[in-house]
């Protein structure tokens, strides 16, 4: 692989995931920073899977490519309580609601459950109390994006430290991270896919 690249994803779009493994099959590179965190393989192993960053790993895995997790753990799951939060105060989510399928699922977790699903259902309580909790000191939207933004530079400022120091052949990340670091990162080339079409703008 002659250039460094990083990319910057959507994560959502139909067939992106499939450009992107293309991407990867055609550059072939030696090492892959990942928007996953660094304990994302225990997490895998108890039943926590990611979705599409998920995939990516697996399949860098199965062909041999190293994977460099990018991620800080506790500020990863501490986004997605935000995320919770930010949901409700978007109206996606019903503040109610949460709280039902949060104490059903409190009613169904015993010793007797299943590891897998003991760990995953654990890790989703501690996340729902910790959005309860923004929610109650946030009461806009405004408030909460506020506290999303700024876990999102702490992701970003962990994820920056790690790529500069492990140095990879390609990073992957969500497409609003990588335009915010691609100015820190002048030595790769900044691809940002729009669903299955990738676009570049002067090697930006």
């Amino acid at each position: 692989m002659k250039e460094k690249l990083l990319i910057g994803v959507a994560h959502k779009e139909e067939g992106e995931l499939d450009e992107v493994i293309r991407w990867i099959k055609e550059h072939r590179p030696s090492s892959v920073g990942l928007e996953l965190p660094e304990d994302y393989w225990e997490r895998a192993s108890r039943g926590v899977m990611t979705l599409f960053f998920g995939e990516i790993a697996q399949y860098l895995k199965e062909d041999g490519i190293e994977i460099i997790l990018l991620e800080n753990p506790e500020t990863w799951d501490r986004c997605h309580a935000i995320e919770l939060a930010k949901a409700v105060r978007e109206g996606k989510i019903g503040e109610e609601d949460l709280r039902v399928k949060y104490n059903d699922l409190k009613r169904m977790v015993n010793p007797y459950s299943p590891p897998e699903m003991l760990y995953s259902a654990i890790l989703f309580i501690k996340r729902c109390e910790e959005a309860f909790d923004i929610l109650r000191r946030r009461k806009s939207l405004e408030e909460v994006m506020e506290l999303w933004e700024e876990c999102n530079r702490e992701r970003e400022s962990h994820m920056l430290e790690k790529i500069l120091k492990e140095q990879p052949d390609m990073v992957i990340i969500g497409g609003a991270h990588a335009e915010r670091l691609k100015e820190h990162l002048p030595s790769y080339r900044h691809v940002s896919f729009c669903g299955r079409v990738p676009y570049s703008g002067q090697d930006s």
